[in-house]
C-alpha cells in the first residue's frame, strides 16, 4: 500500500472516531446539562461563544472556548440587567462570579458551585467543545435542548 493510500485510511479512521466522539459526546454533554437543570431549576440557560479568532495581535490563533453566561429566567421585578456583549445581553441579569444572575436573587452556594464547575468543564475540555459543536459559533443551551448558531466575531 502506497503511503497516499495509508494517509487516505488514517483520515478517514480519525474522521469516523470525530463522528463518534461528536454523536456520543453530545449525548453524554446532554445528559449533563440535564442534570444541572434538575438540580438547580433556577438555571433556564447556558450560553457561551467558541471560536478561532482571525487576529491575536501577532500571537498564533488558536481555538477557544469563551466563559458562559448562565440565565435563570426573568420575573419582569425590574431587575438590573447587565452585560459586555460577549454572549448576548439579556435583560435582568447581572453579572457575578463569572455567571450571569439577577442582582436582586443570588444564587445559593451549590448553584454556583455547579456552574463554576461547569464552566471549567467547557474550557478544559476545548477541544471536544470544538468537535462537539465547531467553530465560530454560540451555543445555547436549555431545557428544551441544545441549539448552535453562527456567531460573528473580530
Amino acid at each position: 500500500m502506497s503511503i497516499k493510500a495509508e494517509f487516505a485510511t488514517m483520515r478517514r479512521t480519525i474522521q469516523a472516531q470525530q463522528e463518534e466522539l461528536a454523536r456520543v459526546g453530545k449525548r453524554m454533554f446532554q445528559e449533563a446539562c440535564a442534570a444541572i437543570f434538575t438540580t438547580h431549576p433556577e438555571v433556564a440557560a447556558i450560553v457561551w461563544t467558541q471560536y478561532t479568532p482571525y487576529w491575536n495581535d501577532g500571537d498564533a490563533c488558536t481555538f477557544e472556548v469563551n466563559s458562559p453566561s448562565f440565565y435563570r429566567l426573568d420575573t419582569g421585578e425590574g431587575e438590573e440587567s447587565g452585560g459586555d456583549g460577549e454572549n448576548g445581553d439579556v435583560e435582568g441579569m447581572v453579572e457575578m462570579h463569572g455567571v450571569w444572575w439577577p442582582r436582586t436573587k443570588q444564587p445559593v452556594p451549590a448553584t454556583l458551585a455547579a456552574l463554576k464547575e461547569f464552566h471549567q468543564l467547557i474550557n478544559d475540555a476545548s477541544d471536544v467543545m470544538e468537535v462537539l459543536f465547531g467553530d465560530h459559533c454560540r451555543v445555547v443551551i436549555t431545557r428544551a435542548g441544545v441549539d448552535v448558531q453562527n456567531h460573528e466575531h473580530d
